[in-house]
């Protein structure tokens, strides 16, 4: 196909570039020469992942809690490893909780946030390309779970926002806070920053921070 295209004087066009925001998606697309990064969220009207129960994507809870990708070529995509000890918890970008990869499993996808936030504004200016911003404010679903379940008492929830201008990518958190109402005593695992703090007790409370995961459990 590529020497009958040739031989037509086909080519390729340039990688296309500016700022994209698809909020019937609550998509975030910021693209440059031959990169992309996007800022995938979810909120009240458009819902979190699809998956087929015990078959197909059984693991992508996390996929849109404010995921961040940044690529430029398959080679650098083929660095995700999806088969040999990637870890679902911890999606680029995300902030999550660090369930046990059974615990991820809501027997379903397709779950809609309880708050209407997530999504992005694309502006111009007086700069050729455009540029833009994508905010959301989270709380974690019921995911319809039976009161027996002891992921039904998590109340989750954060806000975060990503700048793109140029070549820059800004990211900030804050309001993050995670509890388990069903467990008054639980082991919980914060991480920001790269450095990992233990903290002990049905609650945990961060006003300002980039980026975390939080770990809650029966003990």
């Amino acid at each position: 196909m590529k020497d009958t295209s040739t031989s037509k004087g086909y080519s390729a066009e340039p990688s296309p570039e500016g700022h994209w925001s698809k909020n019937f998606a609550a998509l975030s697309v910021h693209r440059r020469k031959d990169w992309v990064a996007t800022a995938k969220g979810f909120n009240k009207y458009v819902w979190d992942f699809e998956n087929k129960p015990n078959k197909e994507n059984i693991y992508g809870l996390y996929a849109s809690h404010g995921a961040l990708l940044i690529a430029n070529n398959e080679a650098l995509l083929s660095v995700h490893d999806v088969y040999n000890g990637w870890d679902w918890a911890k999606v680029p970008g995300t902030t999550s909780i660090a369930l046990d990869l059974a615990d991820m499993d809501m027997g379903g996808g397709r779950f809609f946030g309880k708050r209407p936030l997530a999504g992005g504004v694309t502006f111009k200016g007086t700069y050729p390309l455009g540029n833009g911003v994508f905010g959301m404010n989270f709380r974690q679903p019921s995911y319809g779970l039976p009161a027996s379940d002891w992921r039904r008492g998590i109340v989750f929830q954060f806000k975060k926002s990503f700048f793109f201008f140029q070549n820059l990518i800004v990211g900030l958190g804050s309001h993050i806070s995670a509890k388990n109402t069903n467990n008054k005593s639980q082991t919980c695992s914060l991480l920001v920053f790269d450095s990992l703090h233990e903290l002990c007790g049905p609650e945990l409370h961060q006003r300002y921070f980039h980026h975390g995961w939080y770990r809650l459990k029966q003990s």
